[in-house]
């Protein structure tokens, strides 16, 4: 199966009522989205997933997060791949030196509601076998990023 073929697949599967199952109660997940820089000093948004309230720019570790390459705008209202380092990023981060990246991730926006959160769902690939998925509704920090 070449990789365009998978990324349909999954893609797909994601979309479709009949792919998805119920899972288990999870824990309380605690989640804030930012705007962000890309490595290229491109904009961004980072979405931080923590298992304790997130009070800082940054969560403190340990955190999941997931970074997509756009700009807020670009974002809205779509589901987007992350499966590049062309696209964004995901990862599980253990210090503050220390984050670990995932094979990637699926995550798909919202749109920005008038008390400024965003409804976001989210896959992460933990491996070929594993994964973390869920769905939060984080208040988008007003913070800007300042890029380039």
């Amino acid at each position: 199966m070449t990789l365009r073929a998978l990324k349909l697949l999954v893609l797909l599967c994601w979309l479709a009522p009949a792919c998805q199952t119920e899972e288990p109660p999870q824990e309380t997940v605690y989640a804030k989205l930012a705007r962000s820089c890309a490595p290229f000093d491109g904009p961004a948004v980072t979405l931080y997933l923590s298992d304790h309230p997130i009070e800082a720019a940054v969560p403190a570790p340990p955190y999941d997060m997931i970074s997509v390459y756009r700009g807020l705008d670009e974002v809205l209202g779509q589901s987007i791949l992350v499966e590049s380092t062309q696209v964004g990023s995901a990862a599980e981060c253990l210090s503050a030196n220390d984050c670990r990246p995932y094979i990637g991730a699926l995550i798909k926006f919202g749109a920005l509601g008038s008390d400024s959160t965003i409804a976001v769902s989210y896959r992460i690939f933990l491996s070929a076998e594993d994964e973390l998925s869920g769905s939060v509704h984080p208040k988008l920090d007003p913070a800007p990023a300042l890029c380039g």
